[in-house]
């Protein structure tokens, strides 16, 4: 099993259908085509880890753990245009309100938040064990949470709101691991390993809770709803911890959830636990979510409805195949992604995928 697709951050951006999704271990960007599954890739800066899109232009922003560096890409000409310097380790990113938001971790140990413009490093906001960060476009706050339970909005360099209590009607609630935005009324959604929480979004108070389980990997709001993958742990026969994804649905009406899909663990098997990171994240379009994470099957498409998800394979289990003399196509099954690749064996392309049934 390889690490040669490891995703640690992906955005969707809606102008244009694009998914774009970071893989640290080739140190690029790879650009998937929701309607026709092409997948090309841009070259960025070393270890890329997070990436954020400005949804005033289109332009994308990578941050490269590796070299201490945000790589900007033109979607049109699909290059890097700039690399803007900020130095130390930098991971997870936002935009927002003209800012770029780095988490960074600088070269004495100490956790920073880099507010950048596209000139450099405009300022600093000293934190610790930070978690995950959003921006709200209704408040015009970047949001960001901290694994010792605080939660902070930053508005350009200041912070204007916090709440550091893990407690709700005398209930402890977790740190928000994961953290999600509605972008209509502008609610902070925060997920720990209890509970789903809904905080207000000028304030940072909490609201609502609603009772959930499991380690979160990312939270998403879509469609009035809110989904949440998480991982199930489950001991493997070599002694190892084997992960399952339960992709859930939130309703936030009545509090109630249920599991939409299920990534087996040939998904994100823990052969694959050794590589950089195993977050995923979750982007949705057409009525489907759109999951990304490691090998075998690193962009799985799932359909809000009916739950019914396939993936687009790196390392392609192609059990089996058949030649259609009438067609000229080769049909091939992947039994990880529960798809049939149809090929072209002219050119050597994939010219369409098909779901199909489970392992096939």
């Amino acid at each position: 099993m390889s690490c040669n697709w490891n995703l640690t951050s992906a955005v969707y951006d809606p102008v244009n259908g694009l998914v774009y999704a970071v893989n640290c271990p080739l140190n690029e960007v790879l650009v998937f085509n929701t309607s026709n599954y092409h997948i090309s890739s841009i070259q960025v800066g070393k270890e890329p880890t997070g990436i954020t899109v400005n949804p005033t232009n289109g332009y994308l922003y990578v941050s490269n753990k590796g070299n201490g560096t945000i790589s900007v890409i033109n979607p049109d000409t699909g290059e890097v245009v700039n690399t803007i310097y900020v130095g130390g380790s930098p991971t997870k990113i936002v935009y927002g309100d003209g800012y770029l938001y780095v988490f960074n971790r600088l070269s004495n140990g100490s956790d920073v938040i880099d507010v950048v413009s596209q000139h450099g490093v405009v300022g600093e906001i000293i934190t610790e064990n930070y978690s995950d960060i959003v921006y709200d476009p209704v408040t015009g706050y970047a949001v960001f949470s901290t694994t010792n339970g605080g939660i902070y909005a930053i508005k350009g360099t200041k912070v204007v709101a916090s709440n550091t209590s893990d407690e709700f009607n005398c209930i402890t609630v977790g740190p928000a691991y994961v953290l999600a935005v509605n972008p209509n009324n502008g609610d902070i959604y925060g997920e720990s390993n209890t509970s789903i929480i809904v905080y207000n979004p000028y304030n940072l108070s909490i609201i609502n809770v609603i009772s959930t389980s499991g380690y979160p990997y990312s939270l998403t709001y879509y469609n009035n709803a809110l989904y949440s993958l998480k991982a199930v742990l489950i001991a493997s026969a070599l002694g190892y911890v084997d992960i399952t994804e339960n992709l859930c649905e939130i309703n936030l009406k009545n509090g109630s959830s249920k599991v939409l899909a299920t990534f087996p663990s040939e998904y994100n098997s823990e052969a694959e636990f050794y590589c950089y990171s195993k977050y995923n994240v979750l982007t949705g379009a057409n009525n489907e979510l759109i999951a990304v994470g490691t090998s075998p099957s690193p962009i799985a498409i799932v359909n809000v409805t009916s739950g019914v998800w396939m993936g687009i394979g790196v390392n392609v289990d192609d059990i089996d195949g058949v030649y259609d003399p009438i067609t000229g196509y080769i049909y091939a099954v992947d039994h990880y992604s529960n798809i049939i690749y149809v090929i072209n064996p002219a050119t050597d392309k994939v010219v369409k995928i098909l779901p199909t049934v489970f392992s096939p």
